[in-house]
């Protein structure tokens, strides 16, 4: 039996350590495995890299990226390098397919979709980690209380056609949502995973709602995620005294609550110190410009660097203002780190 797992990116992020969990499960179980990915080749750990067939290059994400940003037509770029991929796909002939994100500026969903219409008995598993496959442009919309993507007249003048996959120019959302319409119904053997009964109850309103739909929440390794001893405290210069208070994301943004910790750390005093995980080189260099008291550490693909993070917090603070079930939660929790959000 072989089972193909398809996501943006492979064993980093929330997403892509869930795809390795399931490869490992499932290969304990006799299966052949592998995860289809198209981003961050680098990061892949050393354990998860049997697994790994990427879907294209660096170049061809940063094709799409473009394509998405002039048009506003995400996931209908990188035609050559999915139909590459498909033909190895057909070879590798899985016995269950396993989506993840299939957004992420790397693959062509209508074509993606196609074959999977030509593979009947083909059992199919799709993981909605966000939004993005039912609404016309956007991952997440309860920040800008729309609910366009529920109404026969479908998604039109999107609110948040400048957020994730951005589009500079262009609003296509409308015919987005009518070709994801197209493309994702109709589909024999598909059963929707959510990792929240909100998003659950979202899908039933969606363009998904034929499908059955499973709620399973997200799961972490806690032979990882546990309590972990580390210098990280004396490291940065923090007494015994000091509180020290952190925030994680894969990438910090608006809506990630970025602009509290930024408002925080003019309020609190001296003894209490902001650290951020995983700020890109741009939002760094701002801080520093800004003054700001925060402590920035780039983003870390290491379980293990992120374990001995969490164990010398004494808070994990989540400002977000909208989010699915994020992981960061979980995992801080695991780690007996205590847990402030909205």
């Amino acid at each position: 039996m072989k089972l193909l797992l398809i996501n943006s990116v492979c064993g980093t992020g929330s997403t892509g350590r869930i795809c390795v969990e399931i490869a490992r499960e499932y290969e304990q179980n006799g299966y052949e495995v592998k995860i289809a990915y198209g981003r961050n080749e680098g990061t892949i750990p050393a354990d998860a890299r049997k697994y790994a067939v990427r879907v294209g290059s660096d170049i061809d994400v940063y094709a799409h990226v473009l394509y998405t940003r002039i048009t506003d037509k995400h996931g209908l770029a990188s035609k050559r390098v999915t139909r590459r991929f498909l033909e190895w796909a057909d070879d590798f002939n899985p016995d269950v397919l396993w989506l993840h994100n299939i957004h992420g500026y790397y693959i062509n969903y209508e074509m993606l979709f196609e074959w999977i219409r030509q593979r009947p008995q083909m059992q199919v598993k799709w993981t909605l980690h966000d939004c993005w496959a039912f609404t016309g442009h956007c991952a997440f919309y309860t920040y800008s209380g729309c609910d366009r993507w529920k109404h026969p007249e479908g998604c039109q003048d999107c609110p948040r056609k400048k957020s994730y996959p951005a589009s500079l120019l262009h609003d296509n959302s409308a015919d987005n949502l009518r070709r994801k319409r197209e493309a994702f119904q109709g589909i024999n053997n598909l059963t929707l995973i959510t990792p929240s009964k909100w998003l659950a109850d979202e899908v039933k309103s969606s363009i998904l709602s034929e499908y059955e739909t499973e709620v399973r929440y997200n799961d972490i390794d806690t032979s990882i995620f546990k309590p972990t001893p580390s210098d990280f405290r004396s490291e940065h210069g923090l007494s015994d005294t000091d509180k020290m208070l952190l925030g994680v994301a894969n990438v910090w943004e608006k809506r990630k609550g970025l602009d509290d910790f930024i408002r925080l750390a003019e309020l609190l005093p001296d003894s209490y110190r902001i650290f951020l995980v995983g700020l890109s080189d741009k939002q760094i260099e701002q801080l520093k410009e800004q003054g700001s008291r925060i402590t920035t550490i780039r983003r870390t693909d290491s379980a293990e660097e992120l374990a001995a993070i969490y164990s010398a917090a004494d808070v994990f603070l989540n400002p977000t203002y909208e989010d699915n079930y994020p992981s960061v939660i979980l995992e801080a929790e695991a780690c007996g780190t205590p847990v402030i959000t909205y």
